[in-house]
């Protein structure tokens, strides 16, 4: 951080966390992911945001990211809703493609 003027500023990107929710319905290979992210404190994620046709229209890369809290959503019996998984991640650094 620097002060210039009475302004504070930094050189230092800073980023949010973001909040990433996942459908766990029968198939998913939640199980794996959650051994995965268990068992490797920092990982890369690979954000492709698509268009109604399913083309990629922009890539969003996040490195050295850590799992800051997970919400398995609430599994009930009584209604055949599919449950929500909910990631809040950290990351330190982005690249948009």
């Amino acid at each position: 951080e620097k002060k210039i003027f009475g302004i504070t500023y930094s050189r230092k990107k800073i980023y949010s966390e973001i909040n990433l929710t996942i459908r766990d319905f029968i198939g998913n290979d939640i199980n794996k992911i959650m051994t995965y992210l268990e068992t490797n404190k920092k990982f890369s994620l690979n954000i492709e945001i698509l268009d109604p046709t399913g083309a990629v229209v922009n890539t969003y890369f996040l490195d050295d990211c850590v799992i800051k809290s997970i919400n398995f959503g609430e599994s009930n019996y009584n209604n055949d809703t599919i449950n929500l998984i909910s990631l809040m991640i950290k990351y330190n650094k982005l690249t948009i493609k």
